[in-house]
């Protein structure tokens, strides 16, 4: 009779290692979960703490340089939009506003009076001068007025009369603003006396009347300022 051999039992399989680069992956994992939940709420605090800004910012006072009354209510300006927007008071004043350096003082007003009679007078003589070449165009007189015109220079006198009046700490800035419209206004006029030689008006010499007499009147308006010692 035969004995059978029980077979040996199988050996009791152990479990194996996880590999080390599955455990790293899984950290790294976690790590940059993390960060991303870290970086969401960062940012969220962020946008709420701008929001809260512009708040400030629009209803508060208003910011360093703006000017009050500058937004959309009843006397700010209507545009919304990005830039420089000027309220409608300012717009109305800004014509009318004429900045005065700091170190000018004011001249006595008999001083700036007499010299603003002088610059109007200067005024005066060349729209006259005007008025008599127009009304000679295409007469014998004409060539004679026009030799005239051209060798007037009354307006360097009257400007070095009007300028005595004045010493350099009170002299009035719009004073050599009078110099530039008036001289713009003799050289038109003088362009006239040329342009206006012929048998008629033409266009180019009706255009030289008429720059003579914006200019003339421009002029006017400054000799104004300098008897306010603008």
């Amino acid at each position: 009779m035969s004995h059978d051999t029980p077979a040996p039992a199988p050996p009791s399989e152990e479990p194996k290692a996880k590999p080390k680069w599955r455990v790293l992956g899984g950290i790294g994992a976690i790590v940059a979960l993390t960060l991303a939940v870290l970086g969401i709420i960062a940012a969220t605090h962020g946008t709420a703490k701008q929001g809260s800004a512009s708040g400030t910012a629009t209803t508060g006072d208003p910011a360093p340089g703006s000017t009050p009354g500058s937004g959309t209510g009843s006397g700010g300006s209507a545009s919304t939009g990005p830039g420089v927007h000027i309220s409608s008071k300012a717009e109305a004043s800004a014509g009318s506003t004429v900045l005065t350096h700091p170190s000018i003082r004011l001249a006595p007003a008999a001083d700036r009076a007499a010299a603003a009679s002088v610059l109007t007078a200067d005024d005066a003589h060349y729209g006259q001068d005007l008025a008599t070449g127009e009304s000679l165009v295409g007469r014998p007189g004409f060539a004679a007025w026009a030799a005239r015109t051209l060798g007037d220079t009354q307006n360097q006198a009257d400007f070095a009369k009007a300028d005595s009046r004045f010493t350099a700490s009170d002299e009035p800035p719009a004073l050599n603003t009078w110099r530039a419209d008036n001289g713009y206004a003799v050289a038109a006029l003088r362009q006239f006396a040329k342009d206006a030689a012929g048998p008629a008006s033409t266009v180019a010499s009706r255009t030289d009347a008429a720059n003579t007499t914006t200019y003339l009147n421009d002029a006017d308006q400054i000799a104004k300022q300098v008897d306010t010692g603008k």
